[in-house]
């Protein structure tokens, strides 16, 4: 009954805990704070040691916004869940930073590559979920002057594949029926869209550019 549903969800939303707004600011004041550290770290230069603290650091720091988002969830406060979803992707960008730089050290140029592009795709993550993920502008200049003075140039490509249609990743149903958007966060998740019965792939185009974001195919 949406009735029903909806007195259920006013219900928990009127017995939110008056201090879980706090604990979440207060969880932010010192995340930004772990991202600031780590963010003096991110060197090639810095020893393995030191990127093994900042490591342990953000994995903590993850493992308590998952705690922090269940609670939340739970009381249905969707700004507070995109939020630390926001959180959430902030601290995967910095880890996978930081796994880049040890991937290097060690020679392990490859799978170096992969984290930054995780890092980038994080950040853009973060941006889409919360507007607290404007905090993180400045950091995407950082990592596309990483890909362009430690990495050789790149050549992209784009496929294009034949689907038979989507489905939305926060209904399940297929998408276009249901009222949600992709890139649109939805109480602590990203709505994406999952392809169903791929049928053949259509073309792939070499990029004119070495951006795949913000170039056209050729």
């Amino acid at each position: 009954d949406p009735k029903e549903s909806e007195e259920e969800e006013k219900e928990a939303v009127m017995t939110t805990p008056p201090d879980l707004a706090a604990e979440v600011d207060d969880y932010w004041k010192r995340t930004i704070e772990l991202l600031r550290g780590c963010h003096r770290h991110c060197y090639i230069t810095r020893g393995r040691d030191v990127l093994d603290d900042c490591d342990s650091k953000l994995q903590e720091a993850a493992a308590e916004c998952l705690k922090l988002k269940e609670r939340v969830l739970e009381v249905l406060e969707e700004d507070l869940a995109n939020a630390l979803l926001s959180m959430e992707f902030m601290l995967c960008a910095y880890g996978n930073e930081i796994a880049m730089w040890t991937a290097l050290k060690e020679d392990r140029a490859e799978q170096a590559w992969d984290y930054l592009i995780v890092a980038q795709g994080c950040v853009r993550g973060a941006l889409k979920a919360h507007h607290i993920g404007t905090a993180l502008e400045g950091y995407v200049e950082h990592l596309h002057r990483i890909e362009y003075a430690v990495f050789p140039p790149q050549t992209f490509v784009s496929s294009a594949h034949v689907v038979g249609h989507y489905d939305c990743s926060i209904c399940g149903k297929e998408y276009g029926a249901c009222g949600h958007v992709v890139g649109r966060p939805y109480m602590g998740r990203l709505c994406s869209k999952i392809p169903q019965a791929i049928n053949a792939v259509n073309h792939v185009a070499i990029m004119v550019d070495n951006d795949p974001l913000t170039s056209d195919a050729a």
